[in-house]
């Protein structure tokens, strides 16, 4: 028996390639805060975003969150 990893194998996200371009450009642009930004994010971008996914969002393309 092998014991494997509960973790899928793709992890789903509420963010399309587009959106994600757009987050990140601008988030390297205004520098805000990670909570401010998800209040931007859900407005006017993708309203189902949650702070963990733009989190890992931000993570995957390098940007330190504050």
């Amino acid at each position: 028996m092998e014991d494997r990893s509960h973790t899928p194998h793709r992890l789903q996200t509420t963010l399309s390639p587009e959106q994600e371009v757009v987050v990140v450009e601008l988030r390297r642009t205004l520098l805000l805060p990670l909570d401010d930004w998800l209040v931007i994010t859900r407005e006017f971008i993708n309203p189902e975003v949650s702070r963990s996914a733009l989190d890992r969002c931000l993570r995957r393309h390098g940007e330190p969150t504050l």
